[in-house]
């Protein structure tokens, strides 16, 4: 998720036992532990009220996904439209009119031919 090797990880974790020292980090420790936990609820209540309102939204992982590489999504959408249109001809794109039926104007007349 934040992507820190073990050396970072190490170093964070030092500089947090020089700061609290090792008495204050086992309350400091519980503390981030509870908001973390509550961070995490809040974040699930807001997601299901959302997906109530929007139903076919993807999920969070998917959506990091996307904002990380945005392409992905336009990838998915014509992977969809792709599938819609060979599955049968009530997908496809309506046929044009015939180039017979239109009336041929060769008069220098015609606006458009000027």
């Amino acid at each position: 998720m934040f992507n820190l090797s073990a050396i970072k990880l190490l170093i964070i974790i030092f500089v947090v036992v020089i700061f609290l020292g090792p008495d204050k980090l086992p309350e400091a420790a519980q503390k981030v532990g509870q908001f973390w936990s509550l961070f995490r609820s809040w974040q699930r209540r807001l997601e299901s009220e959302v997906r109530e309102v929007i139903p076919n939204l993807p999920s969070s992982d998917s959506l990091g996904k996307y904002v990380r590489k945005p392409s992905s999504i336009l990838d998915q959408l014509a992977d969809k439209s792709n599938a819609t249109t060979e599955k049968g001809p009530e997908f496809a794109e309506r046929p044009k009119p015939p180039a017979s039926s239109r009336p041929a104007t060769d008069s220098p007349s015609d606006p458009g031919l000027n």
